[in-house]
């Protein structure tokens, strides 16, 4: 018989329900944290590309871990052990499965970002506070600079929209260099 453990069980519809919760939060307007939060918060902020992104079961078998690796253009904050910054968050695909963890960020190889780590209690690092320790870095043709934008990963609704040179100066400020 493959029964599911009960715990199993109400493991996940705690985490869905705390998504639906967080979700509704954010789209209630309730206070994100600020670029200067983040920075005083995080342990690691670097801007860079991300070079590598897979999904893999845990040592159980009961959770898909999404493994990402950066590679740092610039340190804002913190010093990276090698080349690259590893993280990992819960959800992905594996195969014919997917698991999603609510309001966690989505990431794609060669994409551009500013992100906010801090360590997790397995030591490994992770993006602070969900999708808001997530900036992705794009081109405004029009205005000819980068742009580092803070969206939902649900509804894909901007959050914030300043320019990298800004993003970077808020930092570097609340981090008085």
């Amino acid at each position: 018989m493959n029964a599911r453990p009960l715990w199993r069980l109400d493991v996940h519809a705690l985490l869905l329900i705390a998504g639906v919760a967080l979700s509704t939060i954010v789209s209630a307007g309730v206070r994100q944290l600020s670029i200067e939060e983040l920075a005083v918060n995080a342990e690691v902020i670097a801007v860079g590309k991300i070079v590598a992104v897979a999904s893999s079961w845990n040592t159980e078998r009961t959770q898909i871990i999404t493994r990402v690796e950066l590679q740092p253009e610039e340190m804002l904050k913190g010093v990276p052990a090698g080349d690259r910054i590893s993280f990992a968050q819960l959800g992905g695909r594996v195969g014919n499965l997917g698991s999603a963890a609510a309001e966690t960020p989505s990431f794609t190889d060669g994409e551009r970002v500013v992100l906010f780590l801090v360590p997790r209690r397995n030591g490994q690092l992770g993006v602070m506070a969900l999708f808001e320790g997530k900036f992705s870095v794009e081109r405004e043709p029009s205005l000819g600079v980068e742009m580092a934008i803070r969206r939902t990963p649900s509804s894909g609704q901007i959050l914030d929209r300043v320019t990298l040179e800004t993003l970077r100066s808020r930092v570097l400020a609340a981090l008085g260099k």
